[in-house]
Order: C-alpha cells, then sequence, then structure tokens
C-alpha cells in the first residue's frame, strides 16, 4: 500500500494530509497562522511559520499511526506570490500576498537573498536545502526586476530532497494544483480569498494585454498550460472575523443561521471590493447584520464571474468550487441562485492538497475528487431583488 503526504502552506492556515492509494484519508491536521495586518500591510513572522508547518506536519504523521518509512512521498501546495528577503545578517518577515509591498518597490542590493514560500520551506526543513522554486510559482513572483538574487526555476515534478527521509516529488502553486486537481478549464476557489481561474491557449497567454493576470499552470504532455486569475483578496477572514465579533463560541454555521433566518437585509448593503457598509439603522439587527455580510460577498463572486465571463466570450454552466467557504451550504446556494450557473463541490475541497498529490502520485484520486454535492440554480425573487437594490445602492442607476 502507497501512502501520500500533501501539505499545504495556506494564507490563514497551515494543512497536512496523509491519504492511501484508494483515496482513504488516514490524517488531516491543520493550524492557523498569526497574522499580522496594519492598513495595507499584511506580514507573518517567517521562524514562527516555519515552526508552525514542522508542528502541523509531525502531528500529521503521528496521528496517521504510520513510520515516516512507510510514506511513499510528499507533496507540496503554497501560496503563491508571498515572499520573503535575507542574507547574512538576518531575514525578514514574510511578506503575505495580499501586502501592498512589492519586492520592485524595497530596493534590494544584489547581496540580498529573495524567496517564496516553497523556497524558504526546502531551506529550512529539507536535507538538501536547495535554493529552488518551481515554474508555477516563478510566474507568480515578481521578481523580474528586482537585484537581489533568486531561487533557480525548476519543474514541478522535481527532487526536492526530504522531510524526515520522506521523499518531496512535487512544489506547486496552491491554484495551479487546483486546477490540475479539477481536470476541469475553470474553477473557483473560495478560501482566503474569492478566485476565478480559467485557462487560456497559449496563443493568448502570450498576449500582452493583462499579462500580469495570467499566469503559468503545471505543465501537461500537451504543452504549456496558462490560466488568467481574477479575485476578491478577503474572504475567509472577514467572514471569521465576523463569526468571532458576534459571539466567541459562535459557529460560522450558526452565522449561516443567523442570515437565513431573516428574509431580506432591511436596506443594509455590503461591498467587500469597496469596503463599504450603506444603509444602517437602528432597525437592523444581528440577522439582517449577517444577511448583509454574506450576500455582499455573494453579489461580488457573482460579478467576478460575470466578468471572467465577458473577458473569455464565453458561458459557464457548471463551475467546480473548492476552498474551505465553499463548504457553506447556503451561501453557494445563494451563489447559484444569483449567477444561474450550478455549482460542484468535491468530496474533500482541500483540491490545491489533492492537486499536488495527484500530479506526484500520478494517482487520479477519483473517490475524493468525485462530486460531493451540486447546487442548481432555484427561482429566488427576493435575492435578486437584493442585488438590484446592492447595485444602485453602490453603482447608481447603472
Amino acid at each position: 500500500m502507497e501512502y501520500y503526504l500533501g501539505v499545504d502552506l495556506g494564507t490563514t492556515c497551515i494543512k497536512a494530509m496523509i491519504v492511501d492509494e484508494n483515496g482513504k484519508i488516514l490524517s488531516l491536521s491543520s493550524q492557523s497562522n498569526p497574522i499580522k495586518r496594519l492598513d495595507q500591510k499584511v506580514r507573518q513572522d517567517l521562524f514562527t511559520l516555519i515552526q508552525l508547518i514542522r508542528e502541523t506536519i509531525d502531528r500529521c504523521i503521528l496521528e496517521s499511526k504510520l513510520q515516516t518509512s512507510q510514506i511513499t512521498l510528499m507533496a507540496l501546495s503554497s501560496q503563491r506570490e508571498s515572499f520573503a528577503f535575507f542574507d547574512s545578517s538576518g531575514v525578514s518577515p514574510l511578506f503575505g500576498w495580499q501586502d501592498t509591498a512589492k519586492p520592485s518597490s524595497l530596493n534590494l542590493s544584489k547581496k540580498v537573498k529573495i524567496a517564496t514560500l516553497d523556497t524558504l520551506f526546502f531551506l529550512h526543513l529539507t536535507d538538501k536545502k536547495l535554493f529552488v522554486t518551481d515554474t508555477t510559482q516563478a510566474s507568480y513572483a515578481k521578481f523580474q526586476d528586482v537585484l537581489a538574487q533568486k531561487a533557480e526555476t525548476v519543474p514541478s515534478e522535481y527532487p526536492f530532497g526530504c522531510y524526515r527521509g520522506i521523499p518531496i516529488r512535487v512544489s506547486v502553486a496552491d491554484h495551479a494544483a487546483t486546477l490540475y486537481a479539477s481536470s476541469q478549464p475553470t474553477a473557483l476557489v473560495l478560501g482566503t480569498g474569492a478566485f476565478l481561474l480559467n485557462q487560456v491557449d497559449e496563443e493568448n497567454g502570450k498576449n500582452g494585454k493583462c499579462a500580469d493576470k495570467k499566469y503559468l499552470g503545471i505543465e501537461t504532455g500537451g504543452g504549456k498550460v496558462r490560466f488568467r486569475e481574477m479575485g476578491i483578496p478577503e474572504l475567509a477572514p472577514i467572514l471569521q472575523n465576523l463569526v468571532h465579533h458576534f459571539s466567541p463560541v459562535r459557529t460560522f454555521e450558526d452565522l449561516e443561521s443567523l442570515a437565513a433566518a431573516s428574509f431580506h437585509s432591511k436596506g443594509l448593503f455590503y461591498h467587500p471590493q469597496l469596503k463599504e457598509l450603506k444603509g444602517y439603522s437602528t432597525s437592523i439587527g444581528l440577522c439582517e447584520w449577517t444577511r448583509s455580510f454574506v450576500e455582499g460577498f455573494t453579489f461580488s463572486i457573482k460579478e467576478l464571474i460575470d466578468a471572467m465571463q465577458k473577458n473569455q466570450h464565453s458561458l459557464f454552466a457548471v463551475l467546480p468550487i473548492s476552498g474551505g467557504v465553499s463548504r457553506s451550504n447556503y451561501m453557494m446556494q445563494l451563489l447559484s441562485d444569483i449567477t444561474g450557473i450550478g455549482l460542484k463541490r468535491a468530496r474533500c475541497v482541500d483540491t490545491d492538497l489533492l492537486g499536488a498529490i495527484k500530479l506526484a502520485s500520478k494517482n487520479p484520486l477519483k473517490k475524493l475528487l468525485e462530486d460531493e454535492r451540486v447546487f442548481q440554480p432555484q427561482i429566488n425573487t427576493v435575492l435578486h431583488d437584493s442585488y438590484r437594490l446592492w447595485r444602485e445602492t453602490f453603482y447608481g442607476n447603472l
């Protein structure tokens, strides 16, 4: 029996999962990342993060009751674009991908090394200490105009060294891994942010227009895969904060129940991209408040989907969905209703982990990637009326 260890170096949490060759999950361990946010600065302490990664992986192995010698391989999925720089005197914090400070604005010298999170993993937690990154991560990293020393770019399938004797076969950016796992040209990722991914052909991928929004996916036998990405940077953190501030013991399911208990938001509307809340009055209760936030994200994601369909000159009938927020049945049904698009959710929503494992093992993981539920659009006139009022509130009578 083969056993595969997948590790996801995510933004809000670190995850590790061990599955066997039949698609059975033996263990799943996760741990939240401490993130410091101040205005447009999003930073993480690198040494704390490295320690969390080590603890999460080791706990996952322990809970699986396997010896490290029994684990066939490790596959790594990483938050793309986050980076740190370092030299002989020390290391910077990890600049999160949501941070407005970009590598080109830091005036780094040739004496400094700069690296994305996957490279930092190899340097701190493996035996070879390689200074490398894979092609998918490199397409996100905006290091081209930086004088600092950059990691060597290698294929996503590469001998990256070992962690506690377990060979690391694959390293890949999380969104590229998600597309590979779904085996579909389009996917909607609802995690720390909301991102719509859509493959483009090689010729369009080379087009200079909006080139900064097109990225390299995992190379297949047919050549390079490129995809366009559109997104809302913050999703899960705002919803999680909403839950926490209402009550420390309240869960996200409770939040959904509160939102569903209100027929409408009584004119209170939230726009996550504009970061505005309008229509507050003393008649607004907890149910209306929560519904306005859930609707605000739902409407913004609808506009994301509409924009991608317009750019691609195509209409989506069904979209694969993944990420922690996709577990919300209530929000997914609202999204299906307002877009008129079917949404299909796999048994395991951690598709970035599964994509990395699938690439490393050549195992299709059909059991974990098969549809667990498909949300079909239903008639919801109240929701459509709310969307019309939402648009009028933030955009006027457009």
